[in-house]
């Protein structure tokens, strides 16, 4: 009785009540389910209030990104609502990868992940349940030979754009970066990796010393007493550069300087404050010198052959696919320094804009209501 009711108002009057209902998931639901006509009726700008009220981050991410996926780019904030709740995919990068696991070592990182809605919170977010936190699956790339990691539960205040012009399986820039300007204290971010095969990923860190392309820098979220406390990272032009010399240490990529919002950004995943004035003089103080008949890169020959020796290694297993996977694997296995001392990452991650529009619980999801989205890739 109350459809037909409704059926006999004109869709001016309609389109008006409608619009009353404001970002209230389940009300807009509640609406859209009641016949195709309603919820045709409802407002394009009702289902963005929506995600924006719920995923204020993501949806401005999303829009910022040069590549963002079709089911986003130029949709209408339904079909976009649709893609979400049926688990679309999209590319961002993960601040502090595997938080979860206490025992990795990925503290002030952010490493690229195929990330998409996790089914409860897109259930919350159709049906209203403001009292459930918006959450995200990350699939990070795979790491060499081991299997790739699935990290559950990522708030959207740890994802984030990657760099313009950032690659995991390429150096950034070129790997042309230039100390110039470059002083004692100025926190950055580098790219870095473990093995040759491994993707980059971007770490935070302190300059202790810049001549050329020699850089030393200071991972203060690391005790001293660790290995990856200070470390020696040539910058070399066009590829990637041995660690410390020695291959156990890992890859250095690219250098990039960061802006005031991004070195704030830091600060809301745990980064350290800037160092303080007896802060820097300590760090002048316990500057390892890189002696000046070095070459630009450090222990440049002693890098070399060691990568030859590798070279030679995957030739051996060069007759197919399979043979360079097992030359990956013997490079996977060569031995690493120690590990930090083990600490719990305790992080105080920025919470969710409270004052932000919040959903009502009650009835169904407008699943029905929505356009059908593309199963992921």
């Amino acid at each position: 009785m109350a459809e037909q009711l409704l059926d006999r108002l004109p869709d001016e009057l309609l389109r008006a009540t409608i619009g009353l209902l404001g970002a209230s998931g389940s009300d807009i639901a509640a609406v859209a389910c009641v016949s195709r006509r309603l919820s045709g009726l409802v407002e394009d700008r009702l289902w963005g209030a929506l995600v924006v009220a719920r995923l204020p981050r993501l949806a401005g991410l999303l829009d910022a990104s040069t590549t963002a996926p079709d089911w986003w780019a130029a949709r209408s904030w339904r079909e976009r609502l649709a893609g979400l709740v049926s688990g679309l995919p999209f590319q961002a990068q993960v601040y502090n990868r595997e938080l979860e696991n206490e025992q990795e070592d990925f503290l002030l990182s952010s490493y690229d992940a195929t990330c998409s809605l996790a089914p409860a919170s897109a259930r919350a977010l159709l049906s209203g349940d403001a009292t459930q936190p918006m959450r995200f699956t990350a699939r990070f790339l795979c790491m060499g030979q081991m299997q790739a990691v699935v990290e559950s539960e990522v708030p959207q205040e740890r994802l984030r754009l990657a760099p313009l012009g950032s690659n995991p399986f390429g150096v950034f820039g070129g790997g042309i970066t230039s100390s110039a300007g470059l002083c004692v204290g100025e926190e950055v971010e580098v790219q870095w990796k473990g093995r040759r095969a491994h993707p980059f990923g971007w770490w935070f860190g302190t300059v202790q010393r810049a001549r050329g392309n020699r850089i030393t820098l200071v991972f203060r979220q690391y005790p001293s007493s660790s290995v990856w406390h200070r470390v020696k990272a040539p910058i070399k032009p066009g590829k990637e550069a041995v660690v410390n010399g020695d291959c156990s240490f890992g890859y250095v990529g690219g250098l990039r300087r960061l802006t005031a919002a991004e070195r704030e950004e830091w600060r809301r995943h745990g980064a350290p404050h800037p160092p303080a004035p007896e802060q820097l003089q300590a760090l002048e103080a316990a500057e390892d010198e890189w002696s000046d008949d070095e070459e630009l890169d450090l222990d440049a020959e002693m890098a070399a052959e060691m990568e030859d020796e590798m070279d030679e290694l995957a030739d051996m297993h060069a007759a197919g696919a399979a043979d360079m996977q097992a030359a990956g694997a013997e490079e996977d296995a060569l031995p690493a320094p120690g590990a930090p001392p083990a600490q719990p990452i305790a992080l105080q991650l920025g919470q969710a804009d409270e004052s932000a529009v919040m959903l009502a619980g009650g009835g169904g999801g407008p699943e029905a209501a929505l356009p059908a989205a593309e199963p992921p890739q």
